[in-house]
């Protein structure tokens, strides 16, 4: 029997357990990653925050809302609320760890980077870089798993000594210092080295509870199977291999293009403005933030699937009990 309707409410047909697009292609999951990491969404205000998740709990209490609102302005709260929220615990993301935050929050550190190559301030910038991956990598972490502090902390470390000791060696190193002479665009590689050899080592330790201990996998309805190390794995790689393909894209497209542009007489030109080279840096990382994030967050489904055939044996028998029908489960991989 349908609940009564509040006064001045009215009901919608829109399935909020479900992305508004078809997450099954890559198009579908470009519009969604590209409504939900917005840049707008990054600096929408508690209130409107607030409001927006009310909205979305009522709807899901009874299917109901305000008199007035559309489906569109329902989706629109559900894009602000799925920006700010994390997808399994529901909890309030700092703002610094919301994807939607991404381009603003790196633009500054990551253009800096490509600019200042020196020792002391590539160090310490790939220490800003990092402390700001720390936080993003645990806001988006696979998942309803709590790490605790100390795990944080080594994690965090050891990130930053790989980061900086990648920076400082690599281009010291007898192979890379001669074609540093030969080939100036190899040197701007070297912070993207450095960046790429911390997420190998820094994600996979953020995320070592759901590697070690499983990850849940769920049904098609999302009820709770069991966790599953095969599924973490899984989860994890996939992160890892959408950041690689971010930070390449981010750190590489603007060197390239500051490398073709500095031969250039108008560049000669604008170079003699104080700031110039930095500030043009900068620019170039947040367009290619804005641009570059959706796709390659969008590489991956963000709902996995596996066959229940794939599973560690363990997980296989929890699953067979559970439903021994069941031919697929999925699991959360995390961003």
């Amino acid at each position: 029997m349908d609940h009564e309707l509040k006064p001045s409410a009215v009901r919608l047909n829109a399935d909020l357990t479900k992305p508004r697009y078809d997450q099954n292609t890559f198009w579908g999951r470009y519009r969604h990653f590209r409504e939900t990491a917005s840049v707008s969404n990054a600096f929408a205000s508690k209130d409107k925050i607030y409001q927006a998740e009310k909205l979305i709990r009522q709807y899901r209490e009874d299917g109901t809302v305000p008199e007035g609102t559309t489906e569109d302005a329902l989706w629109k709260a559900k894009r602000l609320y799925d920006s700010s929220h994390h997808p399994e615990t529901g909890e309030k993301i700092f703002i610094m760890g919301r994807m939607s935050f991404q381009a603003p929050g790196n633009m500054i550190i990551t253009g800096l980077m490509n600019t200042y190559r020196s020792n002391i301030p590539q160090m310490f910038l790939q220490f800003l870089n990092q402390s700001f991956n720390a936080v993003v990598n645990f806001s988006n972490r696979g998942g309803d798993e709590r790490a605790d502090t100390r795990h944080l902390l080594l994690s965090f470390l050891i990130a930053v000594g790989t980061a900086t000791t990648v920076a400082y060696t690599l281009p010291r190193t007898r192979l890379l210092s001669v074609k540093l002479k030969h080939y100036p665009m190899v040197e701007r590689t070297v912070p993207l080295m450095a960046v790429i050899s911390a997420n190998a080592i820094n994600i996979p330790l953020m995320r070592k509870n759901e590697l070690s201990q499983g990850l849940k996998v769920v049904d098609e309805h999302d009820k709770k199977l069991t966790t599953s190390k095969v599924a973490a794995r899984y989860g994890v790689s996939q992160t890892l291999l959408s950041r690689i393909l971010l930070a390449s894209v981010v750190m590489g497209l603007p060197a390239g293009i500051m490398y073709t542009f500095e031969k250039t007489t108008l560049f000669k030109i604008a170079a003699r403005i104080p700031a110039f080279n930095p500030m043009a840096q900068i620019v170039l990382v947040g367009l290619s933030l804005v641009i570059g994030v959706p796709p390659c967050l969008a590489v991956f489904p963000q709902k996995g699937s596996l066959p229940v055939s794939s599973l560690e044996p363990e997980a296989r028998k929890a699953v067979r009990s559970c439903n021994p029908d069941i031919q697929t489960v999925y699991y959360n991989k995390g961003l």
